[in-house]
């Protein structure tokens, strides 16, 4: 493998590509035959072929050797083969692989996708059949999925689970038409806001009473965190909620500031190997769905670095001859290939800019910095939502005036007219009646409005003090 910084002035991901992403493709293909499957599957693991099938989709669709881009083809479609002949039959309506629910839905997943790009390599029976398995998979990952007595008895449980069937149920919702779902009694889209909105009220479980920040460690591992905001990004992209949308991605942007915390050298390598192959590949992932974010250079450049030190990146492409480990190493590539923009110059120019941004902006520093812009996103929303509050009570006293008035000239007319008296109406009951209500309109029309002036002159305070002057992210300084 050539390192990085033989890449010379070359284009940073096309050497990316030719030295690293290319040789572990070869690597998941074992061989140059197009009869087999993919080496994942000597050791009958259903999840690590399914991602090394998403990678090679990918991958199939670059600028490779053509040699390399026929031989993908049927590898992939002969391993969805296997992996549908090897489906358990949890019941007559339900299947499943092994009984495990994020097996289930990551395989789900990357068979949608082959079936979706090499639709013309499966005939009109393979593909009945599959669409019949996946209704028969989904009714069973929703089972699983929804039937948790509570949010405080999901938290015993894994959270990945749930962040990988709602990114599978997003799929589906694609594939197939609300028609077709229906004849097959899933109504998808209900069960997709149920499983969003587990994982966000998972997340926001035990914050202090008036804290609106997502404790995003109730997810888990850094790992799980990573995959979890992965999942709530598919939501993202695909929902019209915008409320729950908002929720989602404030917990995404949530997720990505406590990754980027907890690593405590720059990069994202102070978990086990496998783990942060996997938290890059997420990070990079979950980061395309945020509108308020970008990446941070550094982090993904280090990461890079010791992602693909030869220690780890041996001869033959993959990583420590692990497929467990290569799977999220060659996702991590192909995403950094596709989403990182500085690699998209070249090398010299990414040297440059990182060796630039080194002292300035420091990764502790970006997310305290993040966290801050979150909370006076919060602050400012409440500031509106007071105003509208305001607003809508003074629609109510105009309301209640006009009638007031109304009723008075009602009286007067009927008084002048002699139709009734209006001393025997208002008597003195009546009269303390009119006045109480009265005190109780005006007190809370004068609490509504203090509490809505101490609010706005707090959040003038608090952006004065602590933004004196607009922030910009990830500003990059221009060398000499």
């Amino acid at each position: 493998m050539k390192p990085f910084y033989k890449f010379s002035d070359n284009i940073f991901r096309d050497e990316l590509l030719k030295e690293y992403i290319i040789p572990v493709a070869k690597w998941f293909m074992i061989d140059d035959k197009p009869s087999g499957y993919l080496i994942p599957q000597i050791s009958g693991s259903f999840w690590e072929c399914s991602l090394a099938m998403d990678f090679l989709l990918r991958v199939s669709k670059l600028e490779i050797p053509d040699e390399i881009a026929k031989l993908i083809e049927p590898k992939v479609v002969n391993t969805v083969r296997w992996m549908i002949d090897s489906l358990l039959s949890e019941s007559s309506e339900e299947m499943s692989w092994d009984s495990a629910p994020w097996d289930t839905a990551v395989v789900l997943r990357s068979i949608i996708n082959c079936c979706d790009q090499y639709s013309n390599l499966f005939t009109d029976d393979e593909k009945k059949k599959i669409d019949d398995y996946t209704m028969k998979i989904t009714r069973w990952l929703i089972k699983q999925g929804v039937n948790w007595k509570s949010v405080e008895g999901y938290l015993t449980a894994d959270s990945t689970d749930l962040a990988v069937t709602l990114s599978v149920l997003i799929c589906v919702k694609g594939k197939y038409n609300d028609e077709f779902l229906a004849k097959n009694s899933i109504n998808i889209d209900e069960i997709i806001e149920t499983i969003t909105n587990m994982l966000l009220q998972c997340a926001a479980f035990n914050t202090t009473e008036g804290d609106n920040t997502f404790k995003v460690e109730n997810w888990g591992s850094v790992f799980n965190i990573g995959e979890v905001i992965c999942g709530l990004s598919s939501f993202v992209l695909h929902s019209s909620n915008s409320e729950t949308k908002k929720s989602a991605n404030a917990a995404i942007l949530s997720g990505l500031n406590y990754i980027e915390k907890i690593q405590g050298n720059g990069g994202i390598t102070d978990n086990s190997v496998a783990d942060s192959c996997g938290i890059l590949w997420s990070y990079l992932v979950a980061s395309k769905s945020a509108e308020e974010y970008d990446h941070d250079d550094i982090m993904v450049f280090k990461s890079l670095c010791w992602m693909c030190d030869s220690n780890k990146v041996l001869n033959d492409g993959s990583f420590l001859h692990s497929s467990y480990s290569t799977v999220f190493y060659a996702l991590s590539l192909i995403e950094a290939y596709d989403t990182w923009d500085l690699g998209k110059k070249p090398t010299n120019e990414v040297y440059h800019m990182v060796v630039w941004l080194n002292p300035n902006i420091e990764v502790t520093e970006r997310a305290r910095r993040l966290d801050l812009e979150l909370k006076c996103k919060n602050y400012a929303e409440e500031a509106i939502k007071l105003k509208e509050l305001l607003v809508q009570n003074k629609i109510n006293v105009y309301t209640c005036c006009v009638i007031i008035i109304l009723i008075f000239i009602t009286l007067v007319i009927l008084q002048l007219f002699k139709a009734i008296n209006v001393m025997k109406i208002l008597n003195t009951t009546m009269l303390f009646s009119i006045l109480g209500i009265a005190v109780v309109i005006i007190s809370s029309i004068g609490k509504v409005c203090y509490e809505f002036l101490k609010r706005k002159y707090t959040i003038q305070s608090i952006d004065s003090t602590l933004f004196p002057t607009k922030i910009k992210k990830n500003s990059k300084k221009k060398g000499c």
